[in-house]
This record gives C-alpha cells, sequence and structure tokens, in this order.
C-alpha cells in the first residue's frame, strides 16, 4: 500500500539525492572553516554559497510526496479523458477513483486542495465521493495560518500526516 509505494520512491530519489545533499553539506562545511579562519574568501565563499543554493534546489525537486504523486495521476487522468487516449496511464478512471476511495475509507489523510495552486479537481473528487457509501464518515480538516507557523507540525501531531517540516523553512 502506501508504506510500499513510499518505500520505491525513497528508494528511487535516493541516488538522485544523496549527491546534492553531500556536496551541500561539503559547501557548508567550507564555509565555516573560512569564516573561522583569518583569510577572507569572499569571491570564493560567495561561489561556494550559490553552490548551496543550487544543491538546495536540486534537492527540492526530488521532495516528492504522496500528494504530489496523485495530483500527477488525476491531471494524467483528466487529459487522458479530453483527448480520449486512454493509453497514457495502466489504470483506468474506475481504478484510480477506486484507489483514492480505498485511501479515504483506510483513513489515510489526502489532499483535497492543492495547497500549491490553489485548486482542486472537482471532477475527479466528484466521481470519488458519489462512491462514498455513507457507511463511514468523513472528516475534512483545514488548517490555516501564516508561512513557518506549525501547520503541518501540528497536522502531523494530530492526525499522523506526513507532511515534510523545516524550522524556519
Amino acid at each position: 500500500g502506501l508504506q510500499e509505494f513510499e518505500r520505491q520512491l525513497a528508494d528511487w530519489k535516493a541516488p538522485l539525492v544523496n549527491e546534492a545533499i553531500s556536496s551541500r553539506a561539503l559547501a557548508v562545511e567550507q564555509i565555516r572553516e573560512w569564516r573561522h579562519g583569518s583569510i577572507s574568501q569572499t569571491t570564493e565563499e560567495a561561489r561556494i554559497t550559490a553552490d548551496i543554493i543550487r544543491y538546495s534546489q536540486v534537492i527540492d525537486q526530488f521532495n516528492i510526496r504522496p500528494e504530489h504523486f496523485w495530483r500527477e495521476i488525476i491531471n494524467i487522468d483528466r487529459l487522458r479523458r479530453e483527448i480520449h487516449d486512454h493509453s497514457l496511464l495502466p489504470l483506468t478512471s474506475t481504478e484510480l477513483e477506486d484507489s483514492y476511495l480505498f485511501l479515504l475509507n483506510a483513513g489515510i489523510p489526502v489532499e483535497i486542495l492543492n495547497g500549491d495552486q490553489l485548486n482542486m479537481p472537482r471532477d475527479f473528487l466528484s466521481r470519488v465521493f458519489a462512491k462514498c457509501d455513507g457507511s463511514r464518515p468523513l472528516f475534512v480538516v483545514s488548517v490555516l495560518g501564516p508561512q513557518s507557523s506549525a501547520k503541518s507540525t501540528l497536522m502531523n501531531v494530530l492526525f499522523g500526516c506526513r507532511f515534510p517540516v523545516s524550522a524556519g523553512r
């Protein structure tokens, strides 16, 4: 299920991200050494700072979580419905909707509103919710607040979500 997917995703992105993480750590260590030394390295420090930013961007590109996976799958499903090309995904739309419904029924947190783009896949969700038989209550929780105000931490602690958290992000 979800744990197997997360394991496979971690295995896939590990070699891609590990090199960037190691390079960033080495660059940070070089800057620390220069700052504690008596030699001024402003030009080299600026270059390494730029490298750190670049490595951080590479790492962020591979920060793929289940909600990102579902966003892409739902978008591909919408596209294939629009252009009538059912070869774009190995699963049918019904199988995708049933899989999403399974997550809901299992109590696994799912994304309804895409917080990055402030939209939601209405057609897909309408079909999923139409399949709900009412035998289980469905809870929708929203947490609003300014950036870095512990919204993700709150959701992780209360509901066992796996949103990434970072101090001072």
